[in-house]
């Protein structure tokens, strides 16, 4: 993660997964046939999970430095995930599903979970992070997309917070160590 300002957006897509985590498991389920918002709470959750999406594009773009697998499955996952949160703003303005939703969503899915696999194996060969992250990353997309009605994009969110958090705290020691190794009297 190159820079802290996308760090910090890390820790805040992380944090509103876990925030849409917990609005998904107190919202209940959807049983109609076809999605249809009906209450300000509906609203909100679609709101806040459209909110989630759009962070998580620039996150997964700035994962794109492992190579060119790297480049790729992060490219092809910021594809999936923006998708996603446009299929999920039609539903927003349009208060229900669109007509093109049927064909939109698994695409968005599934562009969203190739190019995290991808983005994986890239991560676990260019040992860009920690080689856990190559292989939570496309488990806890799988589990964010599959499951989250039931609250497991919770994983996702942390994910994204550790991964955030991390960088920021490497960055921070890195400018506190910098000055203090430049020579004396250099100044550029």
């Amino acid at each position: 993660m190159p820079s802290r300002p996308l760090a910090i957006t890390a820790v805040c897509a992380g944090a509103c997964w876990i925030v849409f985590a917990v609005l998904s498991l107190v919202g209940g389920e959807t049983t109609d046939a076809k999605l249809v918002l009906s209450s300000t709470g509906d609203y909100v959750g679609f709101g806040h999970f459209a909110l989630s999406l759009g962070l998580t594009v620039p996150v997964m773009l700035g994962l794109r430095q492992a190579g060119r697998l790297g480049h790729a499955g992060a490219i092809v996952a910021a594809a999936g995930v923006g998708l996603q949160c446009i299929v999920i703003s039609a539903i927003l303005v349009n208060g229900e599903e669109t007509s093109w939703f049927g064909v939109a969503a698994p695409l968005a899915i599934l562009t969203w979970f190739a190019g995290s696999v991808a983005l994986g194996v890239a991560i676990r060969r260019a040992r860009v992070l920690p080689g856990w992250f190559g292989i939570v990353l496309p488990i806890a997309t799988l589990f964010a997309i599959v499951g989250s009605d039931y609250g497991t994009s919770v994983l996702l969110g942390g994910l994204l917070v550790a991964l955030g958090s991390g960088a920021v705290q490497s960055a921070s020691a890195r400018s506190r160590i910098a000055p203090a190794s430049a020579p004396a009297g250099n100044v550029p």
